[in-house]
Protein backbone atom coordinates (compact mmCIF):
# COMPACT_ATOMS: atom_id res chain seq x y z
CA UNK A 1 0.00 0.00 0.00
CA UNK A 2 2.92 2.38 0.64
CA UNK A 3 3.78 2.32 -3.08
CA UNK A 4 0.26 3.58 -3.92
CA UNK A 5 -0.79 5.79 -0.99
CA UNK A 6 1.26 8.32 0.95
CA UNK A 7 -1.75 8.86 3.25
CA UNK A 8 -4.55 6.36 3.84
CA UNK A 9 -6.75 6.97 6.87
CA UNK A 10 -10.31 6.87 8.12
CA UNK A 11 -12.64 4.55 10.02
CA UNK A 12 -14.59 1.59 8.70
CA UNK A 13 -17.22 -0.48 10.47
CA UNK A 14 -19.53 -3.20 9.26
CA UNK A 15 -20.22 -6.89 8.94
CA UNK A 16 -18.44 -9.09 6.41
CA UNK A 17 -19.43 -12.70 5.72
CA UNK A 18 -16.58 -15.03 4.73
CA UNK A 19 -17.08 -18.59 3.49
CA UNK A 20 -15.55 -21.11 1.09
CA UNK A 21 -12.18 -22.84 1.03
CA UNK A 22 -8.84 -21.11 1.51
CA UNK A 23 -8.20 -21.40 -2.23
CA UNK A 24 -11.62 -20.01 -3.14
CA UNK A 25 -12.82 -17.56 -0.48
CA UNK A 26 -16.12 -15.79 -0.93
CA UNK A 27 -16.70 -12.66 1.10
CA UNK A 28 -19.03 -9.75 1.10
CA UNK A 29 -20.82 -7.19 3.19
CA UNK A 30 -21.55 -3.53 3.67
CA UNK A 31 -18.99 -1.27 5.31
CA UNK A 32 -19.63 2.25 6.63
CA UNK A 33 -16.64 4.51 5.93
CA UNK A 34 -16.14 7.75 7.88
CA UNK A 35 -13.44 10.42 7.71
CA UNK A 36 -11.64 8.75 4.81
CA UNK A 37 -8.81 10.61 3.15
CA UNK A 38 -5.89 9.54 1.02
CA UNK A 39 -2.99 10.92 -0.96
CA UNK A 40 -2.03 9.04 -4.08
CA UNK A 41 1.71 8.64 -4.49
CA UNK A 42 1.76 9.12 -8.27
CA UNK A 43 -0.50 12.21 -8.36
CA UNK A 44 0.64 14.11 -5.26
CA UNK A 45 -2.97 15.11 -4.50
CA UNK A 46 -4.65 14.51 -1.16
CA UNK A 47 -8.38 13.78 -1.30
CA UNK A 48 -11.12 13.68 1.31
CA UNK A 49 -14.30 11.70 0.75
CA UNK A 50 -17.81 12.10 2.09
CA UNK A 51 -18.92 9.50 4.62
CA UNK A 52 -20.57 6.63 2.79
CA UNK A 53 -21.36 2.92 2.77
CA UNK A 54 -19.37 0.69 0.42
CA UNK A 55 -20.14 -2.87 -0.58
CA UNK A 56 -17.39 -5.49 -0.38
CA UNK A 57 -17.94 -8.33 -2.83
CA UNK A 58 -15.27 -10.94 -3.62
CA UNK A 59 -12.28 -8.65 -3.77
CA UNK A 60 -14.10 -5.56 -5.01
CA UNK A 61 -15.16 -2.41 -3.20
CA UNK A 62 -18.28 -1.05 -4.90
CA UNK A 63 -19.59 2.46 -4.29
CA UNK A 64 -21.63 5.20 -5.91
CA UNK A 65 -22.52 8.83 -5.36
CA UNK A 66 -19.57 9.67 -3.12
CA UNK A 67 -18.43 13.29 -2.82
CA UNK A 68 -14.70 13.99 -3.14
CA UNK A 69 -12.59 17.11 -2.59
CA UNK A 70 -8.92 17.91 -2.91
CA UNK A 71 -7.09 20.05 -0.34
CA UNK A 72 -8.20 23.35 -1.94
CA UNK A 73 -11.37 25.09 -0.67
CA UNK A 74 -13.34 25.35 -3.92
CA UNK A 75 -12.76 21.90 -5.33
CA UNK A 76 -15.49 19.32 -5.61
CA UNK A 77 -16.34 16.17 -7.43
CA UNK A 78 -18.67 13.19 -7.28
CA UNK A 79 -17.77 9.58 -7.87
CA UNK A 80 -20.93 8.55 -9.70
CA UNK A 81 -20.01 4.89 -9.73
CA UNK A 82 -16.82 3.12 -8.77
CA UNK A 83 -15.08 -0.18 -8.23
CA UNK A 84 -11.74 -0.88 -6.61
CA UNK A 85 -10.36 -4.34 -7.23
CA UNK A 86 -8.50 -5.53 -4.14
CA UNK A 87 -8.22 -9.24 -4.88
CA UNK A 88 -4.46 -8.81 -5.39
CA UNK A 89 -3.12 -6.04 -3.15
CA UNK A 90 0.08 -5.86 -5.18
CA UNK A 91 -2.00 -4.91 -8.23
CA UNK A 92 -4.97 -2.75 -7.14
CA UNK A 93 -7.31 -1.81 -9.97
CA UNK A 94 -9.76 1.08 -10.21
CA UNK A 95 -12.74 1.69 -12.46
CA UNK A 96 -14.30 5.09 -11.66
CA UNK A 97 -16.73 7.53 -13.22
CA UNK A 98 -16.06 10.95 -11.68
CA UNK A 99 -17.87 14.20 -12.38
CA UNK A 100 -15.82 17.15 -11.21
CA UNK A 101 -15.77 20.93 -11.07
CA UNK A 102 -12.20 22.16 -10.56
CA UNK A 103 -10.92 18.96 -8.93
CA UNK A 104 -7.11 18.70 -8.91
CA UNK A 105 -5.74 15.61 -10.65
CA UNK A 106 -1.99 16.22 -10.57
CA UNK A 107 0.23 18.08 -8.14
CA UNK A 108 3.69 16.92 -9.20
CA UNK A 109 6.89 18.35 -10.61
CA UNK A 110 9.17 16.98 -13.31
CA UNK A 111 11.58 15.68 -10.66
CA UNK A 112 8.73 13.55 -9.19
CA UNK A 113 7.81 11.76 -12.45
CA UNK A 114 9.73 12.60 -15.59
CA UNK A 115 7.05 11.07 -17.85
CA UNK A 116 4.21 13.34 -16.69
CA UNK A 117 3.76 16.15 -14.19
CA UNK A 118 1.47 19.08 -13.60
Amino acid sequence: MKDIFLIFKGKATGDVKIDGTLKDLNYGGDIAVKGFCSELNFSGVDYTFDDTVVTLSNGNLLFNLVGVKDHRTNSKGMISIGRLSLSDLSNIGADLLIRADDLMLLNTEQKDFDIFWG
